[in-house]
């Protein structure tokens, strides 16, 4: 009896057991669990990053005003 792939049907080669096959596949899937979790801590670093010059912008247009009111006021 030949064994086939569970994802595509394919025969697999007659070297391949079912358990060959299924190491193969969570190699591939830890790759891919991998790649996504690489993607989504770069989109988060530069959404911090965006975040966080937003931020120091701001800070930074609020002490310039308060600088202005405390010359303004000396």
């Amino acid at each position: 009896m030949t064994n086939t792939c569970p994802l595509c049907g394919q025969v697999l080669p007659a070297a391949m057991d079912e358990q060959e096959l299924h190491e193969k596949l969570d190699k591939m899937k830890s790759a891919a669990v991998q790649a996504a979790t690489e993607a989504a801590r770069k989109e988060l670093e530069e959404e911090f990053k965006v975040r966080l010059t937003a931020a120091t912008q701001t800070a930074q247009k609020q002490a310039e005003i308060r600088l202005a009111r405390q010359e303004k006021e000396a």
